[in-house]
């Protein structure tokens, strides 16, 4: 008996928390538009269809061609758009403005499958209901703006200053049969010739040294 009351007390909060669940969680708070053009996804990929077809939803559901007496005579919008699917020229009758492109896109099959469901003739009688549509069309045939990459500038690079090493002057040549020129050193007896030297007070004493080495008798001055 417990086993029993626990499993309809688990029971009884399910539905109460299923109930309590925002039909947004459940995708059921989406508008009119919104499922129809979720439902219709794939159809509505179409280039063609995304170019004519905002263009005749709002012909379709303008004041003007839900009043007008033709859609009164063919006994109402369903019966005038059945009739219509039937035979697309007469759309002609309705919005005079329409041209070929329109009339072939209504006696496409899958466009034609898509204006038998009964939720998208309730939403061609509610003009907010297409327009909300229309632009979910359009903007499905607008390709999303791509944000260009930012160029990369590459900083110019300045060349280093060729150095330029100035060529050696060439050491002057050298004559080697020039006369050679006796310089004031020699003349002054700074330096010796042949261990000679060319000052007279040095020469005088050399020559004493030889005759004293000698054994003569020197002369007094």
């Amino acid at each position: 008996m417990k086993k029993r009351t626990l499993v309809c007390f688990l029971i009884f909060t399910l539905c109460v928390f299923y109930s309590s669940i925002p039909n947004t969680v459940l995708g059921q708070d989406a508008s009119l538009a919104q499922q129809v053009f979720e439902r219709y996804s794939d159809t509505l990929q179409d280039e063609d269809i995304q170019a004519v077809l905002p263009d005749v939803l709002n012909a379709l559901s303008d004041p003007t061609t839900l009043e007008s007496p033709i859609i009164a005579q063919f006994g109402g919008f369903d019966a005038a758009l059945d009739l219509l699917l039937g035979n697309p020229a007469l759309i002609v009758g309705v919005v005079p403005t329409a041209g070929p492109e329109v009339i072939a896109l209504i006696g496409r099959p899958d466009v034609q499958e898509m204006f038998k469901d009964p939720d998208v003739r309730t939403l061609l009688q509610d003009s907010e209901a297409v327009k909300e549509f229309s632009q979910l069309v359009v903007a499905l045939a607008t390709p999303p703006e791509v944000t260009p990459e930012p160029e990369v500038v590459v900083p110019e690079v300045t060349p280093e200053p060729e150095v330029v090493v100035p060529e050696a002057m060439p050491e002057p040549m050298v004559d080697p049969f020039a006369p050679v020129m006796p310089t004031d050193e020699y003349l002054l007896g700074k330096s010796r010739l042949g261990g000679l030297s060319l000052n007279m007070a040095s020469a005088r004493a050399f020559i004493e040294d030889i005759i004293q080495a000698s054994g003569l008798p020197l002369e007094a001055e």
